[in-house]
């Protein structure tokens, strides 16, 4: 429980910085734009959405590196918790530190479309599509974080059975090919988008297209939580054999 606790004041920490500054971001640029130009409804809505983004984009890369200092830092590495509860406890209050800033970042975002919901066709539809499109986002997250941690660990895998003179050498190229296998895959993804999907276009006032992203989307997500799931395993396995603590 100790260990939870100071992983959650950590994360809680790192979401509510980058809250208070999207927050203050928003509310300073609105005012400067009511009073420059008056006050423009689609203005405060592509304030929050693109201030938005660049927070979601910020509190995603600080908890991925929060997260990977605690696989080779000693302060958990060597508490009294195993390593698979450890991982565990590591990738959920990641999780929910994301979680919290898109709950408050949604919230925002809600707000500022109230003048657009007269648009809304179904509204029983957009919040599915929006359920499900939660629900992709944070499956995306998970096996973003869960993919990074395995990159990691097996950069620091192969550095323990290496001289240090070569471990640097054989990382870097390690990383060179991990980047060009993702641009790959990504290219690949988006490809394979494009050639399901030629015509697919997403609108509000189109019930049909809603409908049709919400399975899309369910499916999308579990797709990417099985092969996360995968991937921990092998990550608890190269985390408890050949990973080394570092002093932090």
């Amino acid at each position: 429980m100790h260990v939870l606790r100071q992983l959650l004041r950590q994360r809680w920490r790192l979401a509510n910085w980058v809250v208070l500054v999207y927050l203050a971001a928003v509310v300073i640029t609105c005012v400067w734009i009511t009073i420059v130009d008056g006050f423009i409804k689609e203005a405060v809505l592509g304030v929050t959405m693109g201030y938005g983004f660049f927070a979601g984009c910020a509190l995603f890369i600080l908890l991925a590196i929060d997260q990977e200092h605690v696989w080779v830092g000693s302060r958990y590495r060597l508490a009294p918790v195993a390593d698979t509860k450890l991982y565990i406890l590591n990738v959920l209050t990641s999780f929910l530190g994301f979680l919290y800033g898109a709950i408050i970042g949604t919230a925002v975002m809600g707000i500022s479309a109230i003048p657009y919901l007269n648009r809304v066709f179904s509204l029983p539809h957009t919040v599915m599509f929006v359920v499900s499109g939660g629900f992709l986002l944070m499956s995306v997250c998970l096996y973003s974080w869960i993919f990074i941690s395995m990159v990691h660990l097996v950069g620091a895998t192969i550095s323990a059975f290496l001289p240090p003179m070569r471990q640097k050498i054989v990382t870097f190229v390690f990383y060179v090919l991990v980047i060009i296998l993702v641009i790959v895959v990504l290219n690949g993804f988006e490809n394979g988008i494009e050639e399901i999907l030629p015509n697919y276009t997403l609108s509000f006032s189109h019930v049909n297209a809603i409908k049709d992203a919400v399975p899309a989307f369910f499916a999308g997500g579990a797709i990417l939580l099985l092969q996360a799931s995968l991937y921990s395993v092998v990550n608890v396995l190269m985390l408890h054999n050949w990973v080394e603590t570092k002093q932090a």
